[in-house]
């Protein structure tokens, strides 16, 4: 397993304590989850900007009662 190293201030690393402790967690744990949650939140966020350019495009919508006609059902 990879080692990464973070700077962070006698304050800093206390506060990051204590919201281990506080969550029953391991720092490392803790930080490495708060990471890859923000990613995945940003990653979201682009993908529905991405989504929202395409439908700007052409914005026709149907009803529920056109897409069940144009799929004949």
């Amino acid at each position: 397993m990879a080692v990464i190293t973070m700077r962070v201030t006698e304050q800093e690393k206390d506060a990051l304590q204590k919201a281990a402790e506080f969550n029953n967690s391991k720092m490392s744990t803790m930080i490495k989850k708060i990471v890859f949650d923000y990613l995945e939140d940003e990653y979201d966020i682009q993908a529905a900007d991405q989504a929202h350019k395409e439908f700007t495009k052409d914005s026709k919508t149907y009803t529920h009662k056109e897409m069940k006609e144009m799929l004949g059902l």
